[in-house]
């Protein structure tokens, strides 16, 4: 729940700022201005995820790059019409739409649509998506939008304060960090349940009773998923600076130099996770990783032989650990 409150609270963050640019709401039936085809708004993007200059369609549009695209779920008979077959997903600038002018009936889609999540307005001759969607994409709640916003910040401030509790044994009630890497190591049946568990510890790393420093993290996490390297680095340096104790800042801050070529500025990173909290299973496997791309095999044993007695499901990193072993052995022949 936690999780999918500060994604949902991220997300709505993220895109409110944007709104501005946004002309078709979710939901809302659109129409492809050069191939015809008809569908509806499943989500956009204040900017493409990619590269889209070289696009079919996208010759008479201006810095399409710059352009806000959509997500569209298409009506399989227009795209028989337009394509010669049905499509499942569209993603369209939104220079290239207009609102359908006539839609008397729902549309035909080839993916099948939740109709808890996406319901059929025949007056309105559009879908409704979901109050979750719409939390997300900052549009219009209606009468209850002060009250249901109200409501995710109070659960997020509750669940933040319970989740710090059992990171820093505050409440003797609650099962402590001990506790989950105790299991982590003895507990868990199978990789299922292990993973279940290690997600939580990585939550907990995660939190902070700083909002804005948790909400950056999640910012530089997204750049660092986008490649914007410089940016999530700018972002990890400045949350260890305003909080040097943020665990997982120096841990993504790691990984960022790691993405960036620099190994020594990385171990360095990783190494501080380390002195915040020496179980850091992430920080071990990280250097590890960097030791064994510099052909230090010993160094990268001896971390991932770490990694793995704290957390022993890991099993890219007993691979990695495999090929030191190997490496060694082969070195001393």
């Amino acid at each position: 729940l936690h999780v999918k409150i500060n994604s949902l609270t991220w997300f709505r963050n993220a895109n409110l700022p944007q709104k501005e640019h946004i002309q078709f709401s979710l939901g809302q039936v659109v129409k492809h201005k050069l191939y015809g085809f008809r569908g509806v708004v499943a989500a956009w993007d204040a900017k493409p995820r990619m590269d889209v200059s070289n696009w079919d369609g996208l010759q008479g549009v201006e810095n399409p790059n710059e352009k806000p695209f959509y997500h569209i779920y298409p009506d399989v008979n227009d795209c028989i019409e337009a394509f010669g077959g049905p499509r499942s997903f569209r993603y369209v600038c939104q220079d290239n739409l207009e609102l359908s002018s006539s839609n008397e009936n729902p549309l035909e889609l080839k993916l099948d649509v939740d109709p808890e999540e996406w319901k059929w307005d025949g007056e309105k001759g559009n879908y409704i998506a979901s109050a979750e969607m719409k939390f997300m994409y900052a549009e219009d709640l209606g009468e209850d939008e002060t009250t249901l916003i109200a409501t995710v910040r109070n659960l997020r401030k509750i669940l933040t304060e319970c989740l710090l509790e059992i990171r820093d044994g505050d409440n003797p009630d609650l099962f402590t960090m001990d506790d989950l890497f105790c299991h982590l190591q003895f507990g868990a049946n199978n990789v299922e349940d292990a993973v279940v568990i290690q997600d939580l510890i990585k939550e907990l790393w995660k939190e902070s009773s700083n909002v804005d420093l948790r909400s950056r993290i999640d910012n530089g996490i997204a750049d660092l998923l986008d490649g914007k390297h410089e940016s999530a680095l700018d972002t990890f340096s400045t949350i260890v600076t305003s909080d040097p104790l943020y665990g997982e800042a120096w841990n993504k801050k790691a990984t960022v130099h790691y993405m960036m070529g620099e190994k020594d500025d990385s171990i360095k990173a990783a190494e501080e996770a380390l002195k915040i909290d020496n179980r850091n299973f992430q920080a071990l496997a990280g250097i590890g990783l960097i030791e064994m791309d510099s052909s230090h095999y010993d160094k990268a044993e001896s971390a991932f032989r770490k990694c793995l007695a704290i957390n022993p499901w890991l099993s890219t990193v007993s691979s990695r650990l495999s090929v030191c072993v190997s490496k060694k052995e082969k070195g001393s022949e």
